[in-house]
């Protein structure tokens, strides 16, 4: 995923669509762990 700036590598135990934006839950190990952001 593409995050101010940065690619980071991400996990989701919701599908995301391309071009959805997403909530950043928590990073860990340089990974992020994201939803889908809640309109």
């Amino acid at each position: 995923v593409f995050v101010n700036g940065e690619y980071w590598d991400a996990v989701t135990a919701r599908p995301i669509r391309k071009q959805q934006e997403i909530s950043v839950i928590k990073v860990e190990n340089m990974i992020l762990h994201i939803k889908p952001k809640e309109e």
